[in-house]
């Protein structure tokens, strides 16, 4: 019994340092990046870098999750750009489409911004692809402000990504991560003169019809405050009136009686003599008849 109690309690920690090694022991290439992930902070909670490593985080994979993710990553996006005097039309046909691809490496040694690893490094595309977005908008700005200039940006459409690759290695050299190519993936979508001209009419257009429904809610908004105002007015004159018909219940036969004044017509019967029946009180009706006199009394 003893026996097959200590073969039980070795088999379990044989198993339990079989399964620590297989979850926690994790080996990197040169080109791997380790990440560990806390699942309930959704949080970074750590990176490494070396080829053979011990994860204890691993063992607790309803904890923690431990990926691996390329340090050589590319990135394919169409970026879209608004011309800023058609600002307000949200319609693709007005806007500059530039399709641009992207690779890069992030150096273990210098990278910090370990949360952007999370969700297997989709921050960090969304965070490279934010940073061409900004340098292609500012070499478009030349082109677009004061005034849109699209034969100029046609003429100069080759030299509209790769004018921006050095000054955006500079700007991610500074986060960790290295530029190793920037090119443009397509052609680029560049709304020409009529185009613009016919946006500008559609945004004025648009801009009349807005100060006339504001116009309108304005006028809607008084009529609706004016009314609220008369009602007030009216609840404080039926409030008044009726504590004074409260304190005094009899005005209220007076009140009737003073509107229907001016419609009660009186008609008044009379008799075959011609005099009314309102006089029937004040007159005798037939004369008394004339007593006998009894000389005899």
């Amino acid at each position: 019994m003893k026996r097959t109690f200590r073969v039980c309690i070795v088999l379990s920690l044989v198993l339990m340092v079989l399964y620590i090694f297989l979850f926690s022991y994790v080996r990197l290439n040169s080109s791997e990046i380790g990440v560990i992930e806390d699942r309930l902070n959704d949080t970074v909670a750590g990176v490494f870098y070396n080829d053979r490593n011990f994860i204890w985080q691993g063992s607790l994979p309803w904890l923690y999750s431990v990926f691996k993710v390329p340090a050589v990553q590319s990135s394919v996006c169409n970026l879209s750009f608004t011309i800023p005097s058609l600002h307000g039309l949200n319609n693709d046909l007005y806007v500059i489409k530039v399709p641009v691809k992207a690779s890069y490496r992030i150096q273990s040694d210098r990278f910090t911004q370990h949360q952007l690893f999370r969700d297997s490094s989709s921050g960090l595309k969304k965070y490279v692809e934010l940073q061409i977005s900004v340098a292609i908008a500012k070499n478009l700005d030349f082109y677009c402000s004061p005034a849109y200039n699209p034969q100029a940006l046609i003429a100069n459409r080759e030299t509209l990504v790769k004018g921006c690759k050095e000054p955006l290695a500079l700007e991610l050299k500074s986060d960790g991560i290295e530029l190793i190519s920037l090119e443009q993936a397509g052609s680029l979508v560049i709304p020409d003169q009529r185009m613009y001209d016919e946006g500008l009419t559609f945004l004025a257009e648009i801009r009349r019809l807005d100060i006339d429904e504001n116009k309108e809610l304005k006028r809607k908004k008084f009529s609706l405050e004016r009314k609220k105002l008369e009602d007030a007015q009216l609840y404080t004159k039926l409030n008044e009136l009726s504590i004074i018909i409260k304190r005094n219940p009899d005005i209220l036969k007076y009140i009737y009686i003073d509107k229907m004044s001016s419609s009660v017509k009186v008609i008044l019967p009379s008799d075959s003599a011609g005099i009314p029946k309102i006089f029937d009180d004040v007159m005798p009706s037939d004369p008394a008849p004339k007593k006998e006199i009894d000389n005899l009394r």
